[in-house]
């Protein structure tokens, strides 16, 4: 498969490396980045690969380093394709299409060039594997949140006939001060956040004071809500936990003072700009105690002090969206609305098969 997808990229007249060919070149592109957009990072392809892999999908990493006609690196995407009981998907890392992270220097004539000719050969990558659409997902990200204007990839793939859906993102702006991103809460909130501060014991666990056996508690405690069902392997519990110790995320937790029981945690995983809200887990008896705003808070205060930009809460489901997504996901999704308002769009682009 990796040889079919070769020959279609070199008939284009690209230039390029596989990822599993170079991967010096592949981290020096992401070190090069002005803006390191976390659905980019080595950490978070790591995890989501060994994810879907433990659910059954096997995947083949495509993953290419872009360059120029002069042959200097200029950007890199990562691709997988997955197979899922003989049904094949093109993806990124087994979600749906990224985009190429460009290094700042390239030329928008490069860009267009070569955002032209990757599509292109994605597109006949579809055609020769018989695979029905071609999903793409634009992050909030893509322009650092400084500019609405369209990037060259997306205008490339609307003029090729992507039928587009808007999504919006909830997203918290770090470089604000504490007092200003508080007063962007749900009134009702504020009150609940000072309670939870005063009534529960909390700690922070980063690169500096990993601790094995509090990880073990938070996978139990995980297991226990989620119904006492393992909805996952223990290896990518593994790289959440090595991800702690690398310094790329942060376990927020807090402990019953009389017990020191872990009743609440939250996993936040960042890159030098950006951090997302991967996974927490709270005492099911405790559901109507607001543990889970005394951790989105910790959180913020942490990340803002390391200097992460933004801080990605999580999608605000609109009615249009209300049949696709479960009562619990939507319940999620207006928890987390009480931290920001601020919403910031992302775009998936389908391509269909024609």
């Amino acid at each position: 498969m990796k040889e079919k997808f070769q020959n279609i990229l070199l008939s284009t007249g690209l230039k390029f490396s596989f990822r599993s060919d170079a991967e010096q070149l592949w981290d020096q592109v992401w070190e090069k980045l002005d803006y390191q957009s976390l659905r980019h990072s080595e950490e978070w392809a790591t995890y989501q690969r060994l994810y879907f892999h433990s659910q059954g999908a096997e995947l083949t990493d495509l993953s290419i380093v872009l360059m120029s006609k002069d042959g200097s690196t200029v950007a890199r995407i990562p691709l997988d394709l997955v197979s899922v009981d003989g049904s094949l998907k093109i993806t990124s890392a087994g979600m749906d299409i990224s985009y190429p992270c460009f290094i700042k220097t390239v030329s928008e004539n490069d860009r267009k060039r070569i955002s032209l000719a990757l599509i292109e050969a994605l597109i006949e990558l579809r055609r020769q594997l018989n695979i029905d659409e071609l999903v793409f997902e634009i992050p909030p990200c893509i322009s650092g949140y400084q500019s609405l204007e369209l990037t060259v990839w997306q205008i490339t793939l609307a003029k090729l006939g992507c039928r587009t859906e808007v999504r919006n993102s909830l997203v918290i702006d770090l470089t604000k001060s504490l007092n200003e991103i508080r007063r962007g809460f749900r009134k009702s909130y504020k009150p609940l956040i000072t309670s939870g501060l005063k009534t529960w014991h909390h700690s922070i666990m980063d690169s500096e004071n990993s601790d094995q056996k509090i990880w073990e508690s938070f996978k139990a405690l995980h297991f226990s809500s989620a119904g006492h069902r393992k909805t996952r392997s223990n290896q990518t519990w593994d790289i959440q936990y090595n991800m702690i110790k690398q310094g790329t995320a942060v376990l927020i937790c807090l402990f019953d003072p009389n017990d020191r029981r872990l009743i609440g945690a939250g996993f936040f995983q960042y890159t030098r700009q950006e951090c997302i809200y991967a996974v927490a887990a709270y005492d099911r008896t405790m559901f109507s105690k607001p543990i889970g705003h005394v951790v989105q808070w910790l959180a913020i205060e942490r990340l803002k002090s390391i200097g992460i930009q933004h801080y990605i809460v999580g999608e605000r489901f609109m009615p249009e969206r209300t049949p696709s997504v479960s009562d619990k996901e939507i319940s999620i999704s207006h928890f987390k609305e009480g931290f920001t308002k601020s919403l910031f769009p992302n775009f998936v682009l389908r391509y269909l098969k024609t």
